[in-house]
């Protein structure tokens, strides 16, 4: 084909560029041995061959050559390499794969340099770079977040085997024993190194644990928000690609679509920053009200575009179940519309609203539901079915604010019917499609929202909710932790084994990829809040984190300074001893104070800090 035919070109004149200046490829020679290129990778294709893939696989006749003899035009075929692959711990594994990258054979993650760079600066450091073919490089950008994933991984697997549950009692000798026999009962706690691995059930079931706690806290979120970007619309997202891109030949006749594709990194990097400062404003601004905490996930769309899923807890709003319904309505109608604005008066409004709030059902939309019960007889049910939208559009018309009993509108989500909202907003015919928004935000956003309110005393929707937003991908493969449990080899191994081949079974997009590395610290979800782990259980079934083994080995027999001080085993016990901390509760203790590290000249001793709640 003369893809292939261009491809082999195209292999030849990088090996041309490269083999001089190189030092990695100054050796490579072509087969015949006289000018420098790489190994022979492709042949083309005798028609003899060509036959024999026909009869191999195909059930089309040989006539086919006679009546298209252009078939047989630029027929390649790849031919096997016998060389072996580059190992993966190769320290100069990006210098060989990349030399369009390093030319010079140098540079790369393990290059001499004045101070070293720690492995997630230098992956920021290559992705954020001034140098457009080497930020828009797709397979380096899955390198570095490979690596980066690799790297939690193994960082994840030392702390599991670290964790041990129930051994507070023993001394250095003993524990020392353990780990020279194997004991099971210390190398047990094999799937929490799935807690690291994005979208795994362990990472957000940690994630959810979390989230519960903040609404143990805070009570159940005010708002539940979404917010999609459309960047195929954000001209000054389109002219800052434009401007940094200026190298790629004709680029101000690329389409959006082209171009946003040329360059996720900075595409991805401009939707995180443009949400924080929607964030921001909601804090500072109150348009929602005064914000006491928040919960963001981030989900990446099957574009592969990321859509942020939004808790907001907003101090002194009303709960449905003990405010009047009257409190509700009015509190929800000032915050939350529907209504299609003004084409005169609020013209700009009216465009977004018109652009990005009106929902069209398509395929991913529409579900095939059993009807219900048949009006005319009672005792039977039609097998007939009905096409709907998941999201339950058209919305019902109303002339005025309808609010819903708490039981039906949890019962028709969890029953995959038609979804019935917890209230209707007054609505006209024209509206019916209209997504529920607010002016500012959607103003300021330009792009798709939905944003429901969902503060009720019984927590049943907030509940629901909090299952959706903490759901894990359905690309992600399960496996059986009895599969790991190979005797023959080490718990390390073992763990290894279980986090690689997970890893290797994800889904992952150009902007994930590119969020894994420069965004949130490469997590999936982010709080306004700070999470603290304590186990309150009872001593025996405690989990502990114990010294390096260094350490354990340097110690006396008989010592029992084997894990690491935290709250419950040493801060809590040793506070001062003055009125005010002895009657302090454990929570109260580890709410209002944290950790603080002396300096790193002396020994390293902790002292207690007061912390400032700003939000009360």
């Amino acid at each position: 084909m003369t893809s292939a035919s261009g491809s082999s070109a195209k292999i030849s004149s990088a090996a041309e560029e490269y083999s001089s200046p190189n030092i990695f490829f100054e050796d490579v020679k072509s087969d015949n041995g006289d000018k420098k290129g790489p190994k022979k990778m492709m042949e083309e294709m005798t028609e003899e061959d060509y036959k024999n893939l026909i009869e191999e696989f195909t059930v089309t006749g040989m006539d086919i050559l006679d009546d298209n003899p252009e078939l047989m035009d630029d027929l390649y075929r790849l031919l096997r390499l016998d060389d072996d692959p580059v190992d993966l711990t190769d320290t100069k594994l990006d210098l060989l794969a990349f030399p369009e990258i390093f030319s010079w054979g140098v540079g790369g993650r393990k290059g001499f340099r004045g101070e070293e760079a720690k492995p997630l600066q230098y992956e920021k450091c290559r992705l954020m770079s001034s140098n457009g073919p080497t930020r828009r490089n797709l397979q380096h950008l899955f390198h570095l977040a490979g690596e980066n994933e690799r790297r939690k991984i193994r960082s994840s697997i030392f702390a599991t085997l670290k964790n041990v549950q129930g051994m507070g009692h023993l001394d250095a000798a003993t524990l020392l024993n353990k780990i020279k026999m194997k004991d099971p009962a210390l190398l047990k706690r094999i799937n929490k190194v799935l807690r690291l691995v994005p979208n795994t059930q362990a990472y957000w079931e940690s994630a959810r644990a979390k989230l519960k706690a903040q609404i143990e806290k805070f009570g159940p979120p005010t708002f539940f928000a979404t917010f999609s970007p459309n960047e195929y619309d954000w001209e000054d997202l389109i002219q800052h690609l434009k401007d940094v891109n200026s190298d790629i030949p004709n680029i101000d006749d690329l389409s959006p679509s082209a171009l946003l594709n040329k360059d996720p990194v900075l595409t991805s990097t401009y939707i995180h920053k443009k949400f924080d400062a929607l964030l921001k404003f909601i804090i500072d601004a109150e348009p929602l009200g005064k914000v006491k905490s928040y919960f963001v996930r981030h989900e990446y769309q099957s574009r592969g575009t990321i859509h942020f899923h939004t808790f907001i807890w907003i101090d002194k709003s009303p709960l449905i179940g003990k405010s009047s319904d009257a409190e509700v309505a009015s509190f929800i109608q000032k915050h939350i519309t529907c209504k299609l604005p003004d084409p005169v008066n609020e013209a700009t409004l009216f465009d977004v609203v018109g652009s990005y709030q009106n929902h069209s059902c398509r395929p991913y939309c529409l579900r095939t539901f059993k009807k219900t019960k048949n009006p005319s007889n009672a005792n039977k049910t039609s097998s007939k079915t009905q096409v709907a939208c998941r999201f339950g559009f058209p919305r019902p018309k109303s002339q005025k604010f309808i609010l819903h009993d708490v039981l039906s509108s949890v019962i028709g989500r969890k029953t995959k019917q038609m979804k019935q909202r917890l209230y209707d907003l007054p609505r006209s015919e024209e509206e019916r499609r209209i997504n529920d928004y607010n002016p500012i935000l959607s103003f300021l956003w330009k792009g798709n929202m939905d944003i429901q309110f969902l503060a009720e005393d019984s927590h049943s929707i907030t509940q629901y909710v909090t299952k959706y937003i903490t759901k894990g991908e359905t690309s992600v493969v399960d496996i059986d932790e009895a599969d790991l449990k190979d005797l023959s080899k080490t718990s390390y191994q073992n763990l290894s084994k279980f986090a690689f081949q997970l890893l290797k079974s994800r889904e992952m997009g150009a902007h994930e990829a590119a969020d894994r590395i420069l965004q949130n610290s490469g997590e999936l979800w982010r709080s306004s809040e700070t999470f603290v782990w304590l186990p309150s259980t009872t001593p025996d079934r405690r989990t502990r984190v114990m010294r390096n083994l260094s350490d354990l080995q340097h110690q006396k027999p008989d010592s029992t300074n084997l894990f690491f001080d935290d709250w419950v085993h040493v801060f809590y016990p040793n506070r001062p001893r003055t009125k005010d901390f002895e009657s302090m509760t454990l929570y109260d203790f580890v709410s209002k104070y944290e950790k603080a590290i002396g300096k790193p000249e002396k020994r390293k001793k902790y002292r207690l800090r007061l912390c400032v709640d700003t939000t009360a």
